[in-house]
């Protein structure tokens, strides 16, 4: 293990404890839900609410009796690979078709997926975790230094591959842990590659594994890991959260201190997942959106693309005047 010098949140109100009581229902027996439209593509009733499909593919998945459902089925090809892509992704297999589809392999091979296309080597790896409740991982492939893993996606041969060929000869050289709870399958990924993992000290768990990373973090940064990458100290969230900046492509990788919220309609911080410091978080969030920032991508929560300054100040200005003053 090597410190890294630069400058559990308990069960109760956890996206990870909220898991259990779901799926305590959910015993040997999947069932259809009824509220899925009639069709072959359907969500069964092992649905934990996290709304990766409803984001990936909002014209097929949405919300309906606190879980997902098709309300639309997908026509043709493409729209259908797209819904298998949600199905890869679902981090407890609860989307399904009543027949095979042709299609399912392709869609699994898919990932890791191009985030938008004016981004420029950036990737979302789909596979998502129930084990840190379908937290987000991405793939950023950096010129210098190779590929750098974003949290922890469900360990996954086949998307372990595809990593490999969109890295290349440089392979995949570090894995950021933005906090405790976005791990999942880390050691896995970390033996498979043989990269390096980065967290912070403030969070480091022995229950989780997190005890063995080979990179520590202390103090508060920033970090500089490439002339494009520097990881940022954005406490808040947790006492321990970092964040990592792609400076060419104007994009943060939040974690969970900052991303959209489909029920607000607005940038949110999540403050009833909120187990540190709630003003500190709003300080961070602040400090992050006066940078020259284009995309934020989270690990919960909705992406962010500010299409324009105006855009970003306008809608950062809305969360300052609702949910930053009122917190939880």
């Amino acid at each position: 293990m090597v410190a890294f010098t630069g400058g559990i949140r308990a069960l109760p109100k956890t996206r990870a404890g909220s898991i259990a009581g779901r799926r305590r229902g959910v015993v040997n027996m999947r069932s259809r839900l009824p509220n899925n439209t009639a069709g072959d593509l359907y969500v069964d009733s092992a649905c934990i609410d996290c709304d990766v499909c409803r984001w990936m593919l909002p014209d097929v998945f949405d919300r309906d009796q606190g879980q997902s459902a098709v309300m639309r089925q997908p026509v043709g090809d493409d729209m259908m690979r797209k819904a298998l892509q949600a199905a890869v992704a679902c981090p407890v297999g609860s989307i399904r078709t009543e027949t095979p589809n042709h299609l399912a392999k392709a869609a699994r091979d898919d990932f890791p997926i191009p985030v938008h296309e004016t981004l420029v080597d950036i990737y979302y790896n789909g596979f998502n975790s129930e084990k840190s409740f379908s937290a987000n991982s991405y793939l950023v492939v950096d010129k210098e230094l190779g590929g750098v893993m974003i949290d922890s996606p469900r360990y996954n041969s086949a998307l372990a591959k595809s990593i490999d060929k969109k890295c290349g000869d440089l392979g995949v050289k570090y894995m950021i842990l933005t906090h405790s709870d976005d791990v999942a399958d880390h050691a896995r990924w970390a033996e498979r590659f043989g990269l390096t993992r980065i967290m912070h000290k403030n969070q480091i768990r022995s229950f989780n594994g997190t005890n063995d990373v080979e990179m520590v973090l202390e103090n508060e940064g920033p970090w500089k890991i490439s002339e494009n990458l520097n990881i940022l100290f954005v406490p808040g969230h947790s006492n321990g959260c970092i964040a990592l900046h792609d400076i060419q492509n104007k994009t943060i990788f939040s974690g969970d201190f900052y991303a959209f919220s489909a029920r607000k309609g607005t940038i949110s911080g999540f403050p009833a997942y909120n187990h540190f410091s709630w003003k500190t978080q709003v300080e961070n969030m602040t400090k992050v959106t006066r940078m020259d920032l284009k995309f934020v991508l989270p690990g919960h929560g909705r992406r962010i693309h500010f299409e324009t300054s105006e855009m970003k100040e306008a809608m950062f200005q809305e969360f300052l005047n609702t949910e930053a003053k009122v917190g939880r």
